[in-house]
């Protein structure tokens, strides 16, 4: 009886909006372990805390719930949640595990499988293993119409900056604006990127002129950080005319 009330306060709280006394009911279920009510109670609280940004908890959840899970979309939920947990705890070494085990997995849409190439691909970014993450990227920059395939057409053009080829990086970046995508945010990340190389360049009045370019064409669907971005830019520009 004392799981079923825990679980069904868990429930009114999650309802009222106190997400945290949810948690802290679901957490009393899955101590005191109670057949159906468990998994959901475990599979609930491992919501929670990714929403909380609780990472940590978070694995330790998504992995209770993929060890306990009868229901076979809940093992999915953790396979796929023990995979964003990692990566979003930064540790990237178990991302890259996890990853695998999601696009191993036959029972996924296609939507996972992009979204686990893309968890992959910035681990190994972040675990400065390059040549693996761009060949990952290279696959999922021909979705270039959707924001992870945009972003990595984009990260494909910061790599070829941050290797200093700046004229890869900017026939890059023109190929990426032909592309028509619309991934706004992302093709103005690009084109500030070819404010940089003109900057990189010394040619300041050009790299003035492009970052205020896309100062004027911009236009924000919601809150971003291109304005910040850009402003900063033109201060460096200010700077190096004096």
């Amino acid at each position: 009886k004392i799981p079923a009330a825990h679980f069904y306060l868990g429930e009114c709280y999650s309802k009222l909006g106190k997400i945290q006394l949810a948690a802290d009911a679901y957490l009393v279920v899955m101590k005191k372990p109670s057949g159906s009510f468990t998994e959901l109670a475990t599979r609930n609280y491992t919501v929670i805390q990714y929403d909380l940004e609780q990472y940590a908890n978070a694995v330790d959840a998504y992995t209770s719930l993929y060890d306990i899970a009868q229901i076979e979309n809940n093992r999915l939920d953790a396979l796929k949640g023990l995979m964003w947990s990692f990566y979003k705890n930064k540790q990237y070494r178990n991302a890259v595990v996890q990853s695998n085990k999601v696009l191993e997995n036959k029972s996924f849409d296609n939507t996972v499988y992009v979204s686990a190439k893309y968890v992959k691909a910035q681990s190994h970014l972040a675990l400065g293993e390059r040549t693996e993450a761009l060949l990952l990227l290279e696959e999922l920059s021909r979705g270039h119409h959707t924001a992870i395939g945009a972003k990595a057409y984009y990260l494909l053009c910061k790599d070829a900056f941050d290797s200093g080829d700046f004229d890869k990086a900017e026939t890059m970046i023109y190929n990426f604006a032909d592309t028509e995508t619309p991934q706004e945010y992302w093709v103005a990340r690009a084109f500030i990127l070819l404010g940089d190389i003109f900057a990189g360049r010394g040619e300041w009045t050009q790299a003035r002129a492009t970052y205020e370019s896309v100062q004027k064409g911009y236009k924000a669907s919601e809150p971003d950080d291109i304005a910040q971005i850009i402003t900063l830019r033109i201060k460096k520009c200010e700077e190096e005319a004096q």
